[in-house]
C-alpha cells in the first residue's frame, strides 16, 4: 500500500509537465522500436524475476531455465537492433571504448549501492530488531551525505578534475564501506544507530561524489546527435543495475543466513559489495578524462 502515495505525485507531475514543458519536436525523429522494446523487457525480467524470487521458491527447475533463457532473448534483441531501422539502442554508442566503460561502471556502482541499502536494512531490522521507522531514521546520515558529497563534487571537485573527482568518490564509497565492516566487526550484536553514522555518513558523501558528474563524464565521448539515446540508456542501466543488486545481494544475503547469523551476512555482503566498488574504481581510467561541456549537453 505504501506505493500509492506514488499516484498522486505522479499525476501532479504529469499534470506539470502537459502544462508547463515546451513541446519539442525534432526533424526526422524516428518512432520507437515496439519490438525491440518487448524482447528487451522480457529478457530483463526473465533474468530479475528468478534471481528475486529463486531462493524464497527453492530454486525449481523451471527457474533456473528462465534464467538461462534470458541468454537468448537477449541475443535476439541484439540481432533485431542490428537489422532495425529504428533501434531501441543507437549502435553507434558502442564503438565508444568510453562509454562501453561507462556502462560497466554504472552498471557495478549501482548494483553494490542498492544491493548494500537493501541488505542494510534487513539487517537493522531482522537483526537489531529496529522498528521500520527507526531503521529508516538509521538512513537519514546517508542521504545527508549524499547532498553533501553531490554539492562538493558538482560544484567545486568536477569543473575542476573532471574524472578525477568521480574516482575519488568511489573511492570514499569504497572505504566507507570499509569502515561499515569495521564497525560492524567491532560493536557486533551491540550495533547501535549511532555507531553506525560516521560509516553512512561517509557513504553518502562518497555517493553524492559520483552523482554528481557521472553522466557528464561518460557522455562526453558521445555526439551530439547520440546523447539522447545514450543517456536513455544509461539511465536504464542505472535502474538494470540497482535491480540486480538487490537481486543478488539480497539472495547472497539469505543463503548465509541457514549457516550464520544476521551479522555474519551481512559483514559477508559487505565485503561482496566492496570488491564490486573496486571493480567500478578500475573501470573508472577508461572514461573520458573531462565532462561533457554545458553547452553541449544543452544543445542536446
Amino acid at each position: 500500500m505504501i506505493f500509492f502515495i506514488n499516484l498522486p505525485i505522479g499525476l501532479i507531475a504529469v499534470f506539470g509537465a502537459l502544462r508547463f514543458m515546451p513541446e519539442l519536436k525534432t526533424a526526422g525523429a524516428q518512432r520507437l522500436d515496439a519490438l525491440g522494446v518487448i524482447l528487451v523487457s522480457l529478457a530483463s525480467a526473465m533474468l530479475i524475476y528468478p534471481l528475486v524470487q529463486g531462493r524464497e521458491l527453492g530454486w525449481p527447475a523451471w527457474i533456473i531455465v528462465m534464467m538461462v533463457a534470458s541468454i537468448p532473448v537477449f541475443a535476439l534483441f541484439v540481432w533485431r537492433e542490428r537489422r532495425s531501422g529504428k533501434p531501441v539502442i543507437d549502435p553507434s554508442l558502442f564503438r565508444s571504448r568510453g562509454y562501453v566503460a561507462g556502462l560497466a561502471v554504472i552498471t557495478t556502482f549501482f548494483l553494490a549501492m542498492s544491493g548494500f541499502t537493501l541488505v542494510l536494512n534487513l539487517f537493522t531490522q531482522l537483526g537489531l530488531h529496529y522498528s521500520p521507522l527507526k531503521a529508516g531514521l538509521s538512513m537519514v546520515p546517508f542521504s545527508l551525505g549524499i547532498a553533501i558529497g553531490a554539492a562538493l563534487s558538482g560544484g567545486l571537485l568536477a569543473p575542476k578534475l573532471g574524472r578525477t573527482a568521480l574516482q575519488l568518490g568511489v573511492a570514499v564509497m569504497t572505504l566507507a564501506m570499509g569502515g561499515m565492516w569495521l564497525t560492524l566487526h567491532h560493536y557486533g550484536a551491540a550495533t547501535t544507530v549511532w555507531n553506525l553514522v560516521p560509516a553512512m555518513l561517509a557513504c553518502g558523501i562518497g555517493s553524492g561524489m559520483v552523482f554528481a558528474p557521472l553522466f557528464d563524464i561518460i557522455l562526453a565521448s558521445i555526439d551530439d546527435e547520440a546523447a539522447g539515446s545514450a543517456s536513455g540508456v544509461l539511465t536504464a542501466m542505472q535502474q538494470f543495475g540497482g535491480a540486480i543488486g538487490v537481486a543478488v545481494l539480497g539472495t547472497v544475503f539469505f543463503q548465509l543466513l541457514p549457516e550464520h547469523e544476521f551479522l555474519g551476512a551481512t559483514k559477508t555482503t559487505v565485503l561482496v559489495a566492496i570488491g564490486l566498488f573496486i571493480v567500478s574504481l578500475a573501470v573508472t581510467w577508461l572514461l573520458p578524462k573531462r565532462a561533457r561541456s554545458p553547452i553541449s549537453s544543452m544543445e542536446s
